[in-house]
């Protein structure tokens, strides 16, 4: 398991989140525990593409062959390496710290991004829920590296100090950000080896490259919400304003 950190170094934590929206958690997830994760990571591929009405497989375009599945919906409920990493107490009750209570997963997904695959637009993670009666501050999703993530894998990266409101966009997106409202701002990439694990706000503004190495950018992201009404039916109001999202995604979307 991950290794406590100590509680003057949470303080730390938790004031260096409230000022840049993100925070790095100071120890890796054992090579053990990550190896693990990669092995259910390819048993759940392979039921996935046994599967022919799977609709927690999304897709994303790729430099060669157009569309290619790259993430998996709903993790936790196929696997229970990943279903105890997302109730880990290190990490969950961090989380709760941050949220200031007891929260629980909104979501979570499994993201692949294999060598020539697109990464993401600018995007402040609450506009794909803002509906569901919670404010900026009660989400935050943790991101988890299983590879080893270099500036070639498209790593995940974090603007600093804008997470206080919502950026507007540009007229063609709704829901992502303008990036003319980023220029200039100071952003950090998510390099890590395996194991490594990065907190952030809901309204962070961040973004990935294409993915131009030779090996892929394995990345699980666990999103947890304050709770403060029952899960289920915070997780339907998500699910009820996501599906048109999800649709963009799909193979032949």
């Amino acid at each position: 398991m991950i290794t406590e950190a100590t509680q003057i170094d949470k303080d730390l934590l938790v004031k260096e989140y409230a000022e840049k929206g993100f925070v790095l958690w100071p120890e890796r997830i054992p090579s053990q525990q990550t190896a693990s994760l990669l092995k259910a990571w390819e048993q759940m591929w392979i039921l996935a593409d046994a599967s022919t009405q799977n609709d927690t497989v999304l897709y994303r375009d790729h430099e060669v062959e157009g569309r290619v599945a790259d993430r998996l919906e709903h993790v936790r409920l196929q696997s229970k390496a990943y279903a105890d990493l997302c109730e880990a107490s290190e990490i969950k009750s961090f989380a709760e710290e941050l949220l200031g209570g007891t929260c629980f997963v909104l979501k979570d997904k499994l993201i692949t991004k294999a060598p020539q695959t697109s990464g993401y637009d600018p995007h402040q993670d609450f506009a794909y829920w803002s509906n569901i009666g919670l404010e900026p501050d009660e989400v935050l999703s943790v991101a988890i590296c299983l590879d080893d993530v270099t500036d070639q894998h498209g790593p995940l990266e974090l603007y600093e100090g804008l997470h206080g409101s919502t950026l507007p966009a540009p007229k063609e997106e709704a829901l992502d950000v303008d990036p003319s409202a980023l220029e200039g701002k100071k952003r950090f990439a998510f390099i890590s080896k395996p194991g490594g694990i990065v907190f952030f706000h809901a309204l962070t503004p961040h973004f990935s490259a294409s993915n131009t190495a030779t090996t892929p950018r394995r990345l699980f992201i666990i999103t947890y919400a304050l709770k403060k009404g029952p899960e289920e039916e915070i997780r339907a109001a998500y699910k009820a304003g996501f599906d048109r999202i999800q649709k963009f995604h799909l193979k032949d979307g």
